[in-house]
């Protein structure tokens, strides 16, 4: 009896959908005019929506445009999304499917777009459409331009991605990071019979080092000024020669300058000292007189201190962004040479006297400008990551039936040392002593340092990962850090940076 009471409800039901059937008649093929089942004119993107989401693979009877809008390979732009007039753009589906929460409904092909999945809107690939849409055994492949190929974020309501093969392109120098699919508080999406494959990241750039710096003044101290008779000028006339000789003491004439300073680029230094000025003699005051005047400090330019060295880069960070590189660190530009200090005057007046009663002592030499210092170069780069999925906040998240593969992560990019420092300017000469001192030679910039490789993940995530059901992980290598560099100019190295992990599931 029990047997019986089964058989009866089996043939009840299968009446009822052979009645269904006969109802609906044959699915229609695909782009032939006049096939929809809603009124002439109706947009399928804002008809009512379905009863209840889509939970697997829809059927034949639910491929009309009561329940989605459609989309081939190669269909007109602005196109209803009937049968009849399938849509040529996945994401332009989505868009018009969203308001009332609709499918869209693809037939196998390539497809070259990126996606941003609505919430509610479920996106199901691979449909036969030659003769009519029907269930096929065909992916349907998304070749995205852009990475992220795909992002689903706040998708609270059941939505589901089937039936895909989701490529993003390889890194770029401007998008060094090839990611497949972002997930961001996706508690209500399921991810099923799609195969999610990332590109490979792109390698880092090495530093660069920028041109020395260079003097554009005149950095060297200029020399002693001679003693001079300054009434036996052949330039004076009689009535200036005897005003001159009514001068009588005077106070110091200017020192030789110093050198002065001004560097192409980078800090500027600073200009040397003036050697001390020499004094007017009286022939009463210089009988007997020989010497120096009152010394100045005796001091050379300080050499520029050293930039600051930067850092190479370690691991890279994730979020739901994507992934941030770990470049290197750029060092400081050294600091510029001090200058150094003039040289004293020589008192010195030789006997017998010319043909004047006042003499000028020689002036010291000026002294010499700082140095221009070292510029940092620029940082090596941090290699892409390559990663099939991100997951951030998104444990509830389903993945059934999925194939997550990520390929090899970028190298990362050598830093640099820096240019050269210039030596600080020379004195000038002097006659006595202490004579004027150079400049202070600029000091070395800091290295700036190397990138870190780009890791290699098939499934990231933070918040818990997602449940899985016959998911298969395929991952690459990590991308390869820079060994410690070390400069053949002067005692400096730039620390080794960290190769990019390769994992299966990376939290972070």
């Amino acid at each position: 009896m029990k047997t019986f009471t089964s058989g009866l409800v089996a043939m009840v039901v299968l009446g009822a959908v052979a009645c269904t059937a006969a109802d609906e008649g044959p699915a229609p093929a695909a782009g032939v005019p006049g096939v929809t089942d809603l009124p002439p004119g109706a947009d399928p993107g804002k008809a009512a929506p379905p009863p209840e989401p889509v939970t697997g693979v829809p059927g034949e009877d639910e491929l009309t445009e009561r329940y989605g809008v459609f989309v081939v390979e190669g269909g007109a732009e602005g196109a209803a999304g009937t049968r009849a007039e399938p849509m040529g753009s996945i994401q332009a589906a989505i868009d018009k499917a969203k308001a009332n929460k609709r499918r869209v409904y693809v037939c196998g092909g390539d497809y070259a777009e990126a996606l941003t999945i609505e919430s509610g809107v479920s996106v199901i690939g691979g449909y036969e459409c030659a003769s009519k849409w029907m269930p096929g055994n065909k992916r349907a492949r998304l070749t995205a331009p852009t990475s992220p190929a795909v992002q689903a974020r706040g998708i609270d309501r059941p939505t589901r991605l089937d039936g895909f093969e989701i490529v993003a392109p390889d890194g770029t120098a401007e998008s060094r990071s090839s990611i497949a699919f972002i997930a961001e508080r996706a508690a209500a999406l399921t991810i099923a019979r799609v195969e999610l494959r990332a590109g490979r990241g792109a390698n880092g750039v090495a530093g660069t080092t920028p041109a020395p710096a260079v003097h554009t003044s005149s950095p060297h101290g200029a020399g002693h000024i001679p003693e001079v008779d300054p009434c036996a000028l052949p330039t004076l006339n009689a009535a200036a020669r005897a005003s001159c000789r009514q001068l009588g003491p005077g106070g110091p004439r200017p020192g030789a300058v110093g050198g002065t300073a001004a560097c192409s680029a980078g800090p500027q230094p600073e200009s040397g000292g003036a050697g001390e000025g020499g004094d007017l003699y009286a022939a009463a005051q210089i009988w007997s007189l020989r010497g120096v005047g009152a010394a100045p400090e005796l001091r050379s330019g300080a050499a520029g201190a050293e930039g600051v060295p930067g850092a190479s880069g370690s691991l890279g960070t994730f979020s739901a962004a994507g992934f941030a590189t770990a470049d290197g660190a750029r060092g400081g530009d050294g600091a510029a040479g001090a200058g150094g200090s003039g040289g004293a005057a020589l008192h010195e007046i030789r006997w017998p006297f010319v043909d004047s009663n006042y003499r000028w002592a020689s002036t010291g030499g000026g002294g010499g400008a700082g140095g221009c210092a070292g510029l940092a170069g620029t940082p090596g780069t941090g290699g892409g990551a390559s990663v099939a999925l991100i997951a951030v906040d998104s444990a509830a998240m389903t993945l059934s039936e999925v194939a997550l593969v990520a390929a090899d992560g970028g190298d990362g990019g050598a830093g640099s040392f820096g240019s050269a420092p210039s030596d600080g300017g020379a004195p000038g000469a002097s006659l006595a002593a202490p004579s004027a001192q150079p400049g202070g030679r600029g000091g070395s910039a800091g290295v700036s340092g190397s990138g870190a490789g780009g890791p290699s993940v098939a499934l990231a995530h933070t918040g818990g990962a997602p449940s899985q059901v016959r998911v298969q992980f395929t991952r690459g290598a990590g991308g390869r850090g820079v060994a410690e560099l070390t400069s053949d100019r002067e005692p400096k190295t730039i620390p080794a940076s960290s190769a990019g992990p390769s994992a299966d599931i990376l939290p972070f």
